[in-house]
């Protein structure tokens, strides 16, 4: 019999026997690797962290991994221009499935490159209400 062990997001335990599929054990990367844009995971050996889940919870939390990823593209675009272009290229070969489109959709709800008080922000500069979304 497998060693039960405790999903990390959830906390609670992951049969080693569990017959529900949403229920058994998954791994999850730590961070998560879609957190690195695919050519970077093609030329690296990233060596993650592997932590254990529930399957039912790693694919939950996955929805969330991918709307951080989405909305962070513009700053890290305006820290790190060499790898938001590696993450532009990402998001580019992502748009071919039908929630990354309806993602970028949401994110851009509340951008503006006026602050809700009004001020005008220099070219460039945006504004996001993150509780709009």
């Amino acid at each position: 019999m497998t060693q039960n062990k405790t999903c990390y997001l959830c906390g609670e335990v992951i049969h080693g026997d569990e017959k529900v599929t949403d229920m058994q054990l998954s791994r999850d990367h730590v961070p998560p690797k879609q957190f690195y844009p695919e050519s970077i995971r093609q030329q690296q050996n990233l060596n993650l962290e592997i932590a254990p889940s529930h399957r039912k919870c790693n694919e939950e939390y996955r929805k969330d991994e991918e709307y951080f990823y989405h909305s962070l593209f513009v700053n890290v675009k305006q820290i790190n221009p060499g790898m938001g272009k590696m993450i532009w290229q990402d998001l580019k070969r992502r748009t071919h499935n039908p929630q990354t489109p309806a993602m970028i959709r949401k994110i851009m709800q509340g951008v503006s490159n006026i602050t809700q008080g009004g001020i005008h922000l220099p070219p460039g500069k945006i504004s996001k209400n993150v509780q709009d979304t």
